[in-house]
């Protein structure tokens, strides 16, 4: 913090940001080349490689891109945007499902498998590992706890007919079923 600005550097993982308005000393969060500035708001800042997701609860942030000069986005309550992304653009989100981690509560809509089971993965130290070819891009939706690593594969395994071992070093491994009988047909 100095008399200009207050800063914030995001290295890794995510945060939620409740800012109180200071027009003297903006509100200002880096991660890796995405430079957030907010006056007075809650939002939050997911660290995605060099660049950053952003998504606004409520009132107004400017978000710029250091790879793309030039570039700045203003958001709009309910939106978010990835700078990560190849083509970075502002869009609608859903808040509830955005913002359930705060709660301890992961949402899925309509995300798909390989996506879920990254995020699950973050919030526990035996990682779920998926062994199911074409299966990991179809989509799940659901709620579950946060690090509720059980809850969340005996779901997979019964919707999509998953096989669930364990691996030596304590990684729950999901195959699919048809990988270990060809001649399974999963519709």
């Amino acid at each position: 913090m100095t008399g200009e600005t207050r800063l914030i550097t995001l290295t890794a993982g995510q945060a939620r940001f409740d800012v109180r308005p200071d027009p003297d000393r903006p509100f200002v969060v880096v991660a890796g080349d995405t430079r957030v500035t907010a006056l007075g708001t809650l939002f939050d800042v997911r660290r995605l490689g060099a660049g950053a997701r952003v998504i606004l609860v409520e009132g107004r942030v400017e978000v710029r891109d250091e790879n793309q000069p030039g570039a700045r986005w203003d958001l709009a309550p309910g939106q978010q945007l990835e700078t990560a992304a190849r083509q970075p653009h502002v869009a609608a989100t859903d808040l509830a499902s955005a913002a359930s981690w705060t709660a301890g509560r992961l949402t899925f809509e309509e995300t798909p498998i390989g996506v879920a089971v990254a995020e699950m993965n973050r919030y526990t130290r035996r990682p779920i590992e998926l062994r199911v070819g074409d299966l990991s891009a179809v989509r799940v939706s659901g709620v579950f706890d946060a690090g509720d690593i059980d809850g969340f594969v005996a779901a997979l395994r019964d919707l999509y007919d998953l096989e669930v071992s364990r691996s030596e070093d304590g990684r729950v491994v999901l195959t699919a079923s048809y990988e270990n009988n060809p001649t399974a047909d999963l519709g």
